[in-house]
C-alpha cells in the first residue's frame, strides 16, 4: 500500500514512514486567485462575467518512504 498527501507540510516528515506529498505552491495559488478575483471585481461589463476559470499551477511530487517498494 502506498500513501500520498498534499501540501508538503512539516508534518509529512515527522511521521514514520515519511509521507510522500504533492508540493503545492500555496503563495502562488493565493496570488493567482486574488489576481483573477480583482479582475472580476473591476470588470465593468456585466455581460462579460467569467463563471469558471481553469489555471494550472506547477506542482512537484516529493517522494518519501510512504511510497517506496520494500523488497
Amino acid at each position: 500500500m502506498a500513501v500520498i498527501g498534499f501540501s508538503n507540510s512539516k508534518h509529512s516528515t515527522v511521521i514514520e514512514p515519511k509521507l510522500t506529498t504533492v508540493d503545492q505552491p500555496g503563495n502562488t495559488m493565493g496570488k493567482t486567485a486574488i489576481k483573477y478575483l480583482i479582475e472580476e471585481i473591476e470588470n465593468d461589463d456585466a455581460n462579460d462575467i467569467t463563471m469558471n476559470k481553469t489555471v494550472e499551477v506547477k506542482t512537484e511530487l516529493i517522494v518519501r518512504a510512504s511510497t517506496f517498494k520494500i523488497f
